[in-house]
């Protein structure tokens, strides 16, 4: 199957874009799993997240979460 990758700034940042509606002022493209986010910039994006929320009740660290959910549940499918 052929991944459907669509994005060269990174898969986590294209599904914060997607769920905020604004691309993250991060460099993301070098993330591909959870283990590759230090805690000083996970901290930042949730912060940027919640100044960003979509709805503006939801917290930084759901919408981290759920792209980070997006992604992990693409890669289970193989479509990245």
């Amino acid at each position: 199957m052929a991944m459907y990758y669509t994005a060269d700034c990174g898969s986590l940042a294209e599904a914060l874009a997607t769920i905020t509606g604004l691309d993250p002022p991060f460099d993301l493209r070098a993330v591909h799993t959870q283990a590759d986010v230090d805690e000083q910039t996970m901290l930042a994006l949730c912060d940027w997240c919640s100044s960003n929320a979509r709805p503006a009740w939801a917290t930084g660290e759901s919408i981290y979460d759920a792209a980070w959910l997006m992604v992990e549940r693409a890669i289970e499918n193989d479509n990245i």
